[in-house]
């Protein structure tokens, strides 16, 4: 070759490379099959026939079994089957989706990576296409022998079958068959109950959403995906209907009786029979509504249904936690979707209701398994399913690791997600299939599932909580007792066994008495003798009238003490209620604990490190090194030293505040220093805290208790800030501090409060942050900290340019020293 001269190469497929991509791009056969069939409603049909048989021979075959795809779709012509099938990530499909086109039936493609046809490999070494278009009046054939590909050969020197014949009385459409299977003993092995569950994978089990039917055939038997039925459905103990229209996310749920009534004592059962379903709810709703400053979402009773309850739940796009944002500050959104929802009790007595209620299954047993292998929350786009991880909206952990013990299930839920290629674009497949591409749109439109999954939690909380109080405040009304404090009811129940000690020993005299009269009339010997006998009959009637009184005293007394063990119900009640909050507490306790000893460590370290700082410093001075980077190095540990003790002196009061006593603090000096302290935390962030307003006064309090309250209210401002920072909802997050005694008011430049939330924000396990991130505990902390020094904490009515409340007022009049 001369200098200079070029010589084009280009890249040269190997016919392997057909096998490498189908066995890389397809996990099973279950998969294969749903790649098929998505080509199917591509072209438009209204029905697909699937066939699976393990013993016949298919004609041209050499071995039995052949699994059949047959469809009335538009069929393909020879321009179709060059450019499609044969034409390797070629997708015609890709550009109709591009320029947002659709079928005549005014279907978006599924498939656009133009990959999809290689699944047939991964079913049987042969493949068969018979298709008929709709228009001319030619028929086509395409044999294709896998196993040619497996040899060492450039991929266009492979032969393929292709036959080109007059169409004669064919109907349009596709037929694909797959033969010479590649493990026909597991198809054998497989029964069909199993298969049915399989074929969920493929398309959506829910009428509602499935856009076309597949009947299948598998060893003689139909097999019908559409096994969730309006029966199954209706057994449903709580209910979700969730929509996405693009701008707002708005959710819908509905709560059958049972759903309180489940896994309910003896005693609470009979209260929730007489007081609940007797009326139909409505006595229980009257009691939640009066108390509604205390709800979060709206509570009212079904329109329908077997339901009881009903409440709603609305989101805008823009607020949804954990929006990220696209180009030019702009969120991405994944477009409109829509979700439904059911969860099942599945303890005896639930199951055996929705078997005798609704007639869903023959036997218990069958139900419990139906739920069981249908459990979870699946997505189908256009009907077809989408492979995510069975627990992909983690249920599971929102469960044990949540702040609330009634958020949903996974072993017990199930439902859909319905999405759309026509409206879902950005939400986009892996290449092998395998679940989303993680992009800012599929991450927004799991964040908005979260919000809907946090709405079902808070609300099943919200019911199954006031249920508790409802049955306590039916319980003192029977009881005709009020719970003042636990300590007041078990002084009650003990003067009342203090009572019956003493009518004990009334009536053990009453008994002695009796006797003694009883022996009197026994003895033969006085018999005759009238006068005595008189006597005898005087002594008698006065030994009965003492004992029926003292026997009337001691019913009264049991009477009393029938009452007082019912506010022993009451006091249980508040124990159980008292042990769930201890379990989420101990966490906290544990954290402390740990936090403590870390403290302690790292201060330990820390000064280790300043001795040998300063030890390296007069070596340095003593040596005359005159190294610049050196010395700046020096100067620089000696700064991050200095911002640790300081951080560390702000940590260790509020790690130690219960050992300590109470002094004098100087409300804006004090406010000075948490200012100092946070200017080193947000150094380089795009926060600030601010002290606004200098009003001096003094309190007298625990100095490590009122930097935990000031601690937490701050941290929450600063979450709520980088979440609005992180979505360019604004350029700066401020959190100021004002005192203006005996008040230090405390705000910050974000949203502030969600609506719903105003009135219970300072109750225990109540909080507005996502799963995992947040137990609701902090302000009920704060609130108690505060009570115990006479101060309180409040939401302020101001509101902020978004219409919330924002503004939180530290009342510290009960610590407040004298001018």
């Amino acid at each position: 070759m001369s200098a200079g001269q070029s010589n084009k190469k280009t890249f040269i497929a190997d016919a392997s490379l057909i096998l490498q991509l189908g066995e890389t791009l397809i996990r099973d056969d279950i998969q294969a099959i749903m790649e098929l069939v998505k080509n199917s409603y591509d072209a438009d049909a209204t029905t697909v026939r699937l066939i699976i048989d393990t013993e016949s021979v298919y004609p041209g075959a050499s071995e039995p079994g052949y699994i059949a795809i047959i469809d009335d779709g538009r069929g393909m012509d020879e321009t179709q089957i060059t450019r499609g099938w044969l034409t390797l990530s070629n997708s015609l499909k890709r550009e109709m989706k591009r320029l947002g086109l659709t079928s005549a039936r005014g279907r978006t493609p599924l498939g656009d990576k133009g990959l999809g046809r290689l699944s047939a490999q991964r079913l049987g070494r042969r493949l068969l296409i018979e298709t008929v278009p709709e228009t001319g009046d030619r028929r086509y054939r395409l044999n294709m022998d896998w196993t040619m590909f497996r040899e060492s050969k450039p991929l266009e020197s492979v032969p393929l079958e292709y036959i080109d014949e007059p169409r004669g009385n064919g109907r349009t459409g596709t037929t694909l068959v797959v033969t010479d299977l590649l493990d026909v003993d597991r198809w054998r092995e497989l029964r069909p109950e199993q298969l049915r569950v399989r074929l969920a994978e493929i398309v959506s089990p829910y009428g509602d959403i499935a856009k076309f039917r597949i009947r299948c055939r598998f060893k003689g038997r139909r097999i019908d995906p559409s096994q969730v039925t309006k029966n199954v459905r209706n057994a449903a103990h709580l209910r979700y209907k969730i929509e996405f229209d693009g701008d707002e996310l708005r959710a819908e749920g509905f709560i059958r009786p049972e759903y309180i009534a489940a896994n309910l004592k003896e005693d609470d059962l009979l209260v929730f029979r007489e007081t609940v379903e007797v009326d139909g709810g409505k006595r229980f709703l009257r009691f939640l509504t009066e108390k509604k400053a205390k709800l979060l979402f709206d509570l009212r009773m079904a329109d329908s249904g077997p339901w009881m309850f009903q409440t709603s739940f609305r989101k805008a796009f823009a607020d949804a936690k954990g929006i990220r944002p696209g180009g030019e500050g702009q969120a991405v959104n994944p477009g409109p979707f829509s979700a439904e929802v059911d969860a099942f009790n599945l303890g005896n007595e639930g199951a055996k209701s929705a078997t005798r209620e609704f007639e869903v299954f023959s036997r218990v047993s069958e139900f419990k398994k139906f739920v069981a292998e249908m459990s979870g929350v699946r997505v189908y786009r256009d009907g077809f399913a989408i492979r995510v991880d069975p627990d992909w909206l983690q249920l599971g952990k929102q469960w044990t690791k949540g702040g609330s013990w009634y958020s949903l299930k996974p072993s017990n839920t199930l439902g859909y997600v319905a999405i759309s290629a026509r409206h879902n674009p950005l939400l986009q497949e892996t290449t092998d299939r395998e679940g989303f591409v993680d992009s800012i749109p599929y991450q927004n439109f799991y964040q908005l599932l979260q919000e809907f999954l946090k709405y079902t939690a808070d609300s099943q909380e919200q019911l199954r909580r006031g249920w508790n109080l409802y049955k306590t405040a039916v319980q003192e009304e029977v009881a005709g007792v009020r719970i003042t404090s636990p300590a007041a009811v078990a002084e009650t129940v003990s003067q009342g066994l203090e009572e019956v000690q003493m009518l004990s020993t009334a009536m053990s005299t009453a008994v002695r008495d009796l006797k003694t009269a009883v022996e009197v009339v026994q003895k033969p010997e006085d018999a005759p003798e009238l006068a005595l006998y008189d006597s005898k009959s005087t002594a008698i009637a006065d030994a009965v009238s003492v004992a029926v009184r003292k026997l009337e005293d001691s019913v009264a007394a049991l009477g009393s003490l029938e009452e007082r063990r019912a506010g022993l119900r009451l006091l249980a009640g508040e124990v159980e209620a008292l042990r769930t909050a201890l379990a989420e507490t101990y966490e906290l306790v544990s954290l402390g604990l740990t936090a403590e000893s870390l403290s302690h460590e790292i201060s330990q370290i820390a000064d280790r490190l300043a001795r040998l700082t300063s030890e390296v410093e007069v070596h340095v001075v003593e040596s005359g090194l005159a190294d610049a980077k050196v010395r700046t190095y020096i100067e620089q540990v000696k700064d991050a030293l200095s911002g640790l003790d300081k951080q560390m002196s702000h940590l260790d009061p509020a790690l130690k505040y219960v050992r300590e006593k109470k002094i004098d603090i100087q409300v804006p000096y004090f406010l000075r220093e948490v200012e100092d302290y946070y200017a080193i935390r947000f150094a380089g962030e795009r926060i600030t805290l601010a002290q606004s307003g200098d009003e001096d006064f003094t309190v007298r309090i625990n100095k490590g208790k009122l930097i935990q309250v000031m601690d937490n209210l701050i941290l929450n401002s600063e979450y709520w800030l980088r979440g609005d920072l992180k979505a360019h909802r604004m350029a700066n997050g401020v959190v100021t501090l004002r005192a203006e005694s005996p008040y230090i008011l405390i705000s910050d430049n974000g949203r502030g409060v969600e609506p719903g939330y105003e009135h219970s924000i300072f109750d225990m396990f109540v909080t507005t942050k996502p799963p995992g991130e947040g137990r609701g505990l902090g302000l009920y902390i704060v609130s108690q900290l505060l009570d115990a020094d006479g101060c309180s904490i409040s939401l302020l009515p101001d509101r902020n340019q978004y219409g919330r409340r924002y503004r939180f007022r530290i009342d510290l009049s009960g610590a407040l020293t004298a001018e």
